[in-house]
């Protein structure tokens, strides 16, 4: 048995409709027999419905990354940049 976006995409669906999400997948598959533009069409909304699915996670891992990194100690910034005064022209 292969694993394919279907069964990716079989968590997403609430335990309700689940049974006919996996009816609906077979008839897909079925058609994608006799037209695989159809079936890649409908495989690439899985993609990103999968994508979607993660990208609020994925955004607040990044603001949580960038919060840390605003909040580092100064003495990470360089010298001339906390003191300009001390290597301005004469």
């Amino acid at each position: 048995m292969t694993v394919d976006i279907y069964d990716d995409l079989e968590h997403l669906v609430p335990a309700e409709r689940r049974d006919a999400f996996l009816r609906l997948s077979r008839q897909i598959k079925e058609y994608g027999d006799h037209n695989p533009e159809l079936l890649r069409l409908v495989e690439v909304m899985g993609f990103l419905s999968l994508y979607t699915n993660d990208l609020p996670k994925r955004i607040a891992v990044e603001i949580d990354r960038g919060w840390r990194l605003s909040r580092r100690p100064i003495r990470l910034v360089p010298t001339c940049v906390r003191q300009p005064s001390n290597y301005a022209h004469s």
